[in-house]
């Protein structure tokens, strides 16, 4: 008699609701929509930020375990800060002293320990204590595969560990590249530590009965730096609940309102944006243009952000504001004039696809990219709603912010010529999403039994179907 049961899935993610990391959006979905589709999510993910107990609890039906965690790297610095320094002790020019030989030989050990610390992430001390959950998680429940999302990439080595130990199959989802990220470079400018990380990406890879890439670049990346693996590698990329988005009301701004989602870090930064945004305010005609403009950065910012909107000159213009869950930032991207998507102009940002595209595409306001020449503007560039900068170029900038102020008549929000996005991008439903991954682990295991029929005859084609057909039990 052919076993029905649900099967169950272990799942690795350090980020996981009610964290408002953009990377727990993910796997939370993978979890609310793999239920119907015959999987049993259970969530190993980190106790550490407020209100994250550890132990079980339930998140909208899915059951996770919250462990322990231990940042080794804050540890040492936290050492380094106790113990203090003092410097060497002078000596006669072209003299090298003792002391210094010793200093150096010093230096080089810190260096070998901040190494170790960070390789492959300065989270590698979760990684003993998301084992040990996830030994104890499976002692309770039947564990039938392992999916395991990074970054950070120490919760791959955790799940090659619980996989060889459990004798289970792992699924790699690369939410970001590992050795061949945008960082790399910075992250470890150490060949040893690039060595090292190297060695790690190349056993996850080489043990991984499949590998999930977020873009179609970063697939493509994989393919031909492991061509052996080719076979297991393939695409799944992120996306929006269409029904998170069903009756919301956009927020009316008084102003031409530009609204940036996310935080911004090293190249990830609104010089560019700025820079040309004050050279539209100098030469634009428009009387009276200042009063008329709002910028609105939402997420972690950091004090430059707001210095350099100072510096030149716009004050009053330029507003930050924290990071709001998704139920309230959809009617914020609805109601304004201009989403900002912020890359940099890095050639190896060309595989990145920021998540906040997504909600972007879902409200259908009109989008000012600035990137380099990939996967946004792969996606953006047949579109005559959007605008895409693709170099350093204030100039271009401005150029591009007046052309979207010229055409605010035409996509006001609400003026049925921009409408709501969600059902121009079907691909980038979360249900259809949660849907190839359980053909990726149905390809791996087999299928864990029948499927409602509905879902066999074919995917919804409402948003209001696709809440009934997936509705969680």
């Amino acid at each position: 008699m052919m076993n029905t049961r649900p099967r169950s899935l272990l799942v690795l993610s350090y980020a996981f609701p009610p964290a408002l990391a953009v990377g727990g959006r993910r796997i939370e979905a993978f979890c609310r929509y793999l239920p119907p589709l015959g999987w049993t999510p259970l969530v190993v993910t980190a106790s550490s930020g407020p209100g994250r107990k550890r132990g079980w609890d339930v998140w909208h039906g899915t059951a996770v375990y919250r462990s322990g965690d231990l940042n080794p790297l804050a540890q040492w610095r936290g050492l380094r800060s106790r113990m203090g320094t003092s410097p060497p002790p002078a000596d006669r020019p072209g003299h090298v002293s003792p002391a210094e030989v010793s200093n150096g030989r010093l230096r080089a050990v810190k260096r070998a320990i901040l190494a170790g610390l960070t390789t492959p992430d300065d989270h590698m001390g979760w990684i003993p204590f998301a084992v040990s959950a996830g030994l104890r998680v499976a002692r309770q429940y039947p564990v039938d595969a392992i999916l395991v999302s990074s970054p950070p990439h120490s919760a791959q080595i955790a799940g090659l560990v619980l996989a060889n130990l459990l004798r289970k199959p792992l699924v790699a989802d690369f939410r970001d590249l590992w050795t061949m990220n945008e960082y790399a470079s910075d992250l470890w400018p150490g060949t040893r530590a690039a060595r090292l990380n190297a060695c790690l990406e190349r056993m996850v890879v080489r043990e991984a009965d499949g590998i999930i890439a977020n873009t179609h670049t970063a697939e493509v990346m994989l393919r031909q730096a492991y061509p052996s693996a080719t076979h297991k590698i393939t695409t799944i990329p992120n996306g929006f609940d269409p029904v998170e988005l069903e009756g919301i009301l956009p927020r009316t701004f008084p102003k031409f309102t530009l609204t940036h989602a996310g935080s911004f870090y090293r190249d990830r930064n609104p010089r560019c944006f700025l820079e040309g945004l004050a050279r539209w305010l100098e030469r634009s005609g428009v009387e009276d243009l200042r009063s008329k403009i709002h910028v609105l950065f939402i997420g972690r910012h950091d004090p430059s952000v707001s210095h350099l909107a100072h510096r030149i000159g716009l004050e009053g213009i330029v507003e930050l504001a924290p990071s709001v869950a998704p139920s309230n930032l959809y009617p914020i991207l609805a109601g304004s004039d201009v989403l900002l998507a912020i890359l940099g102009f890095r050639p190896t940002s060309r595989s990145i696809m920021p998540a906040k595209l997504y909600d972007y595409l879902a409200v259908g306001r009109p989008i000012l990219a600035l990137v380099p020449e990939g996967e946004v503007t792969s996606l953006l560039a047949s579109h005559p709603l959007h605008r895409i900068v693709t170099c350093d170029d204030p100039s271009a900038v401005a150029t591009a912010l007046e052309s979207l102020y010229a055409q605010r008549d035409l996509v006001r929000p609400g003026s049925g010529k921009a409408g709501l996005g969600v059902h121009a991008w079907p691909q980038f439903w979360r249900p259809h999403l949660a849907r190839s991954l359980h053909e990726v682990l149905a390809g791996i295991i087999g299928s864990p039994g029948p499927v409602s029929p509905r879902l066999e005859n074919r995917p919804p084609t409402t948003a209001r179907e696709m809440g009934a057909t997936y509705q969680r039990n």
